[in-house]
């Protein structure tokens, strides 16, 4: 009876109460672990009250172990096959005590490792959203700047094709209609680019005055030459190319005999506008008729230029006195009968008088002078009409008498100091140094430097462009066939025009509803002199206006003056180097290009290349993460079957204990 008692009170103290507390502990630890280990809990609570029954009905077998016990004294074979039978079940009672603590372990280290899984995760998918954001502001910072670049270089690639599809028509234009069949164009459209970026004068000019050239029969390295030396020339004079281009390309002309340079003509017109009261263009236009003539007279082109700014500076109009000239010249040459006569009147030798010219002009007109002074003073009624009747009448007495008496000291000098400037080279033009210092030049260098960078690239896009018009072209075409056939378009604009119909209605009655308002206000403003109050209102304005402007504009024009000199000492710093960049880019447009197609193939593939290794890698994360994720729900699986397993071992044990 004893030992049955104490049975009893160990199965109570060591079975029920033990595995009960290991249990709620179990269920505690299951509870944090996750949401699915839920039936692990169920399983305890269960287990728990399964346990409160096996206490119960330990219970009842005490009571009947009582009764057992007085059949205990009688046989003893029964109390001994008895005792082994519960000390069978407390043994099996301790193993499963402990496979549960084994087990109640590891469900708190799943708990432990579901929590930081779930930590992890989230600092995983926080991490993610960082890198999406980030990923996501950087493709749309690069669509701008991509949106940005592609817009600015949409503007330059149109600018630079126009630009190419004019250079290339003013070249052709060399060859249609200049008769330009013997240059190639290419190389001369690459050295006018160089004369722009040298000069400062762009290449549609420049194109303008080749033509010019071209069509006086210069070709090659002439042509060029002379061209570079009518853009210097005009750029120191501020002169149209143009008119400079014709009058050296005719005083060349006329003068071939004399092998006349163009530098040697341009230095005469520049040295001849520095001493006359005349610009170049005026003088180069109007002695562009006279030249022929002189230079067929054997007239120096000094002693013409020299005639030139000697009466410009005594008072007549550069055109009146190349005219006046061209009669002096011819009736000195070939006088007419009248003046013939008065030649041997006043012992002048007519044949004398005109190889003189061939030498000096001054001096020939001298010779006549003098021999008017025979017929009386100067300035006397006898001296003029001598003059008259000696050089043709009253058309060349203005030319003689602007260059004869007090000015022929200073015809003389002006025909010496051109000559003397037509004589310092053949091939320099004089004056260009001094003027390719100055800010506008320097200016104008820039722009000539970045047109012809644009040419460069426009001339590399044409074909394609060409091209892409050629396919264009038949669609335009066909479109504007399907317009003119029948009555497309008409129709179309008559079912425009219907539905449309109900818009314009609309505007109608709006109008009608509105004009009664807008009359309304009219007359209020007249009434209450709108007009004259808002004029009094700007009025003020315009005068606080005004005294703004006197305070502003000097500090403006300060700032502008300091910008302007900073920017020119810019230019003449950058000048050599943009000139060089685009000298070199032109020479080696094809090196660059290929060069440019390289590095950009090579920063493509390392951009590809990162990008790639970069989405392995964020990859290689998400889908560790996931297998973890996936092992970590996996091992909730196991620990339910496991709970599962314990929850039943317990159902079995107890229906053991009930059994026995």
């Amino acid at each position: 009876m004893a030992v049955a008692t104490q049975l009893i009170a160990e199965v109570k103290a060591i079975g029920a109460d033990t595995t009960e507390a290991q249990m709620l502990a179990m269920s505690a630890a299951s509870d944090a672990s996750a949401v699915s280990l839920g039936t692990v809990v169920t399983a305890s609570t269960a287990l728990s009250r399964n346990m409160a029954e096996l206490s119960a009905m330990t219970a009842e077998g005490a009571a009947s172990f009582g009764t057992f016990a007085a059949a205990e004294d009688t046989t003893d074979a029964s109390t001994a096959a008895l005792n082994a039978q519960f000390a069978a079940m407390r043994a099996r009672f301790a193993e499963v005590s402990a496979q549960a603590d084994i087990e109640g372990a590891s469900l708190l280290r799943s708990a432990e490792a579901s929590r930081v899984s779930a930590g992890m995760h989230a600092k995983f998918g926080a991490a993610l959203q960082s890198v999406g954001n980030v990923a996501k502001d950087v493709i749309v910072t690069l669509g701008k700047i991509a949106l940005v670049t592609g817009a600015i270089a949409a503007i330059i690639g149109i600018v630079a094709v126009k630009a190419a599809g004019d250079f290339q028509q003013g070249l052709n234009r060399l060859v249609t209609g200049a008769g330009d069949v013997t240059d190639n164009m290419q190389k001369m459209g690459q050295a006018i680019l160089g004369i722009s970026a040298d000069t400062g004068v762009l290449t549609g000019p420049l194109l303008s005055a080749m033509y010019q050239i071209i069509s006086a029969n210069q070709r090659g390295a002439q042509a060029l030459n002379t061209l570079t030396v009518a853009a210097k020339g005009a750029q120191i004079e501020q002169a149209n190319i143009v008119d400079v281009a014709k009058a050296v390309t005719t005083a060349m002309t006329d003068y071939v005999k004399m092998h006349l340079t163009a530098a040697q003509a341009m230095n005469g017109y520049v040295k001849a506008v520095s001493l006359g009261k005349l610009s170049l263009e005026e003088l180069a236009t109007s002695l562009s008729p006279l030249l022929p003539i002189t230079a067929n007279l054997k007239i120096h082109f000094a002693d013409v230029a020299a005639a030139m700014s000697t009466m410009t500076n005594a008072g007549l109009p550069a055109e009146r006195a190349a005219t006046s000239l061209r009669f002096l010249f011819q009736s000195l040459e070939n006088p007419t009968k009248k003046a013939s006569t008065a030649m041997v009147e006043w012992g002048l030798n007519s044949v004398k008088l005109a190889d003189e010219m061939k030498v000096s002009l001054p001096k020939a007109l001298q010779m006549v002078y003098d021999a008017a002074k025979k017929a009386g003073p100067e300035g006397s009624v006898p001296f003029n009409r001598a003059v008259s009747d000696m050089i043709g009448g009253q058309r060349s007495l203005q030319s003689f008498l602007s260059l004869t008496g007090s000015h022929m000291k200073t015809f003389t000098d002006d025909a010496q100091a051109v000559a003397r400037a037509m004589g310092v080279s053949k091939d320099v033009v004089q004056g260009w140094d001094l003027a390719q210092k100055n800010l506008n030049v320097q200016w104008d260098r820039a722009k000539a430097a970045v047109m012809g960078l644009l040419i460069t690239l426009g001339t590399a896009l044409l074909p394609v462009l060409t091209n892409l018009l050629a396919q264009i072209t038949p669609i335009i075409k066909s479109f504007t066939d399907w317009i003119s056939h029948g009555d497309n378009l008409k129709n179309t604009l008559a079912q425009v025009g219907d539905i449309l119909a109900p818009l314009i209605s609309a505007c109608k009655d709006t109008y009608a509803e509105v004009q009664p308002l807008v009359q309304q206000f009219i007359t209020w403003a007249i009434k209450n002199d709108v007009a004259g109050k808002s004029l009094a209102v700007l009025k003020g304005v315009v005068l606080l206006f005004a005294d703004t402007l006197r305070f502003i504009v000097p500090v403006m024009i300060s700032v502008i003056s300091s910008i302007v000199e900073f920017v020119s000492t810019l230019i003449d710093r950058l000048q050599p180097a943009i000139q060089g960049a685009t000298t070199f880019i032109q020479t080696h447009w094809e090196q660059i290009a290929a060069i440019t197609q390289g590095i950009w193939s090579t920063i493509s593939g390392i951009i590809e290349i990162a990008v790639g290794q970069s989405w392995q890698r964020y990859a290689r994360r998400l889908e560790w993460h996931l297998g973890w994720y996936q092992a970590c729900s996996d091992r909730r699986h196991a620990y339910r079957a496991r709970c599962a397993g314990i929850t039943s071992r317990w159902t079995w044990g107890y229906g053991e204990a009930r059994a026995a």
